[in-house]
């Protein structure tokens, strides 16, 4: 022992307690039930020019936010055209507003 027991005896309950969530959340991405998480998209007005996009992510997943102005034609990707690996539990996304309504989903897919 390095630690005094105080802080060993705490540090032991919080590390297992750490360890089985950790454990938890790795099994759902081993097994596939990670990805059938809904994903649900918020829209705020930040100014007159611009909008936020946001929504709810899974670490180690990644996410293609696509939009379309006519639900009759297909939905095109943004940000590039690429999907961003996500690193923390919400992804926001900031878009100048114009005139035109726009509709919004978000992908989630296991690889890019």
């Amino acid at each position: 022992g390095i630690h005094p027991p105080v802080d060993n005896f705490w540090g032991r309950i919080v590390g297992a307690q750490t360890g089985k969530g950790v454990w938890d959340a790795a099994r759902k991405y081993f097994d596939g039930s990670i990805t059938i998480t809904p994903v649900t998209l918020t829209l705020r007005k930040l100014d007159s020019a611009k909008s936020e996009v946001r929504y709810n992510t899974l670490r180690a997943m990644y996410y293609e936010l696509q939009a379309t102005t006519n639900l009759n034609q297909p939905f095109t990707t943004l940000l590039g055209g690429n999907a961003v690996l996500a690193m923390e539990s919400s992804l926001a996304v900031t878009n100048n507003t114009d005139q035109s309504a726009a509709f919004f989903r978000a992908l989630q897919k296991a690889n890019p």
